[in-house]
């Protein structure tokens, strides 16, 4: 003899979209100055041949203005030209400083930071990095 199958309620349907599901989660995530930089950063990237120039250099030497500081000072500015250029983009109204420090963390994630790209030559050339 079969048990009877108690009834159920019908089940709420799944979000249809990405932007459906995120309106759901429970903590919001909130992203970070970091995350914003990076997203422009990415950007940039393919676009402005001028913006790798200024991320390309290691040495003093070989920077565009004479100092790898004043390059990343340069390249934050353009950072936060693109984002003013976009409209309502919290990196818009940062201040440089600010930019700055979120482009050097980024590079350490992605392993070009000029530091991680000095160490990466002296061992190439099988020196011991200083």
């Amino acid at each position: 003899m079969a048990h009877p199958v108690a009834s159920r309620p019908e089940l709420v349907p799944l979000p249809a979209t990405v932007e459906d599901l995120m309106r759901q989660r429970i903590a919001q995530r909130k992203r970070s100055i970091i995350d914003i930089v990076e997203e422009i950063h990415l950007q940039l990237w393919d676009k402005e041949e001028d913006y790798i120039r200024l991320l390309n250099s290691v040495w003093n030497e070989q920077a565009v203005e004479g100092s790898v500081r004043i390059d990343r000072v340069c390249a934050a500015e353009m950072v936060r030209d693109y984002a003013q250029k976009r409209g309502d983009n919290p990196a818009g109204k940062a201040n440089l400083a600010t930019i700055v420090k979120a482009l050097g963390v980024i590079l350490k994630r992605y392993r070009i930071s000029p530091k991680q790209r000095r160490a990466a030559a002296y061992i190439a050339a099988g020196e011991n990095p200083v």
